[in-house]
């Protein structure tokens, strides 16, 4: 009913609070309206559903790279974002291949990206990326360094004082067999 009233905003509404439809449906149905605000309700069903794909194949359809972005990076999932962040390299959008590179900066593999952006000639675009992902395994290395290096020293001292111990037990032992 709300469909045939074009009334997108309480559809919305309802969709959000309620759960008792059938999303698929909905979804399909919502897709292939003319109106655009529809179609923007049927790629968030999709996406509410864990349709990364179709959610994503309809922002892009209508040109709605932010949402198609939103969505990959809220998937949570690397071979949505690689394939979406593929898919502005194919269409020379490399604006949206820059955003991202920050959206979902910790889906993207650094290779794949480098990879991206050589064979592309994005290198302009991709430096800030490889930067900071540079940075980040710099952090993440010295997290793990500290802890490591603190155990070794424990472990050296334990090392020490058990070497100490048997000496003073071999040294007691033999003024003993004296």
């Amino acid at each position: 009913m709300l469909i045939e009233e074009e009334d997108y905003k309480t559809l919305r509404d309802s969709i959000d609070r309620f759960d008792n439809y059938n999303n698929l449906r909905l979804a399909k149905r919502l897709g292939e309206h003319e109106l655009l605000e529809f179609r923007l309700l049927a790629a968030h069903l999709d996406k509410k559903s864990g349709k990364w794909e179709e959610s994503i194949s309809l922002s892009k359809q209508d040109k709605l790279f932010k949402d198609a972005m939103q969505t990959a990076a809220y998937s949570g999932e690397p071979e949505v974002a690689e394939e979406l962040l593929s898919y502005f390299v194919h269409i020379g959008n490399k604006e949206c291949f820059a955003a991202m590179l920050y959206m979902c900066f910790d889906l993207l593999a650094p290779d794949f990206v480098e990879e991206l952006s050589w064979q592309h000639g994005l290198n302009d675009f991709y430096m800030p990326y490889k930067i900071q992902a540079q940075r980040s395994l710099v952090n993440e290395v010295a997290a793990l360094v500290k802890p490591v290096k603190e155990l070794s020293t424990k472990d050296a001292k334990r090392s020490r004082r058990r070497r100490r111990r048997h000496l003073s037990s071999t040294q007691v032992a033999l003024e003993i067999d004296s």
